[in-house]
């Protein structure tokens, strides 16, 4: 006969047992442990894009400073815009290439920056950068697996608020102008150079669109101009007519960019002096002869649209010096002497390094004349 308390025995033997089985072997947990993946985020800004729209300007909103080579994926809340590969640092900025697009991204617009600093290797990346003929140095198996795969969707997981934005140090005015020079990634009309052209160029046809000097658009200190002119004065009734003549101008800039400061409209202060030279014969009777020479100080403002073109206005005052090479009414040689004043417009059109046509029209005469700057 079994005892009343033997089940009872029997369990709890059973379950001190168990109890050591699974102290020993502990059982698999169901779901697989989460690993968080260590990632850094912060904002970005797009500035500007080259001209095939492969090459973006970004500014470093958060104050991060992403190193040249590393993978970054932009995303616009949670949508992915694109994978970009940092080609060259700059004063708070860098330029990036496109290598993996999604959609394209808009100027003006805030990013979010990814990127991921754990041991996944970007395979899709490497091999679209081989179809798209990335500039720069092979990469390794070593680079890329320090970099983050655009495909990748747990890069939001475990990722830490991004800091405030911060602004970036202004760097000194000396490392600016030192060696350390960014290096150019653009021609002048806004193609992306080839490996070749991402050497230090030394070229005035290259320029950088990112660089934090400004470009002037005329870098002349003055300028020569030769012209031939139909200069304003009086007949024998003292009425208004015009002379044909020739003369040079000769302008000192010296005043840029006080008004307008951008890379493709800049303006610029000239003083300027002209002498002309014409000669009068039967002024009022077959007899007489005069000789005049206009000197003409004028101040000129420029607008410049590009370094080819530009537009200018000008004031001044026009004297006229008189010398008669015949006995001459003084009446009539002092109207012809009476000072007039210098007021018009002009153009000026560069057709080479140094030279331009420049075309004018005034109060005090209409001129055509070439130009050489220095």
């Amino acid at each position: 006969m079994i005892k009343a308390d033997g089940p009872a025995k029997v369990k709890a033997a059973l379950l001190a047992c168990g109890l050591a089985f699974l102290a020993l072997f502990p059982a698999k947990k169901t779901f697989a442990e989460i690993k968080p993946i260590e990632a850094e985020e912060f904002r970005v800004r797009l500035d500007k894009t080259s001209r095939s729209g492969r090459v973006l300007l970004l500014e470093e909103v958060g104050g991060a400073k992403p190193k040249t080579g590393k993978i970054l994926l932009l995303k616009s809340g949670q949508k992915e815009i694109a994978a970009v590969r940092v080609l060259k640092r700059y004063s708070g900025k860098f330029a990036a290439k496109i290598i993996m697009p999604f959609e394209a991204p808009r100027v003006g617009e805030e990013y979010r920056a990814l990127r991921k600093l754990g041991d996944k290797v970007a395979a899709l990346v490497r091999e679209r950068e081989k179809r798209m003929g990335e500039p720069g140095e092979p990469v390794t198996e070593e680079d890329l697996s320090q970099d983050v795969s655009p495909e990748d969707t747990e890069l939001d997981r475990g990722i830490p608020a991004p800091a405030p934005p911060v602004k970036p140090e202004k760097k000194p005015d000396a490392e600016k102008n030192g060696k350390d020079e960014p290096e150019r990634l653009f021609t002048k009309d806004g193609d992306d150079l080839t490996q070749e052209g991402l050497e230090r160029l030394d070229d005035e046809s290259y320029y950088d669109p990112f660089s934090d000097e400004m470009q002037q658009l005329d870098p002349s200190a003055g300028a020569l101009t030769v012209l031939y002119a139909s200069v304003r004065n009086v007949d024998k009734d003292y009425k208004y007519t015009n002379y044909s003549s020739f003369g040079l101008r000769y302008g000192y800039n010296f005043g840029k960019r006080i008004f307008a400061s951008k890379r493709t409209l800049q303006d610029m202060f000239t003083a300027e002096i002209g002498v002309f030279y014409y000669s009068i014969s039967s002024f009022r009777v077959p007899t007489d002869g005069v000789t005049i020479t206009p000197v003409i100080p004028t101040l000129r403002y420029s607008l410049l649209f590009g370094p080819y073109f530009s537009l200018y206005a000008y004031g001044g005052a026009m004297l006229n010096i008189v010398a008669p090479s015949t006995k001459f009414d003084e009446a009539d040689a002092a109207a012809l002497a009476k000072t007039q004043p210098a007021l018009g417009l002009g153009t000026m059109l560069a057709f080479g390094p140094g030279w331009a046509l420049r075309i004018e029209y005034g109060l005090d005469l209409f001129g055509v004349g070439i130009v050489l700057k220095f």
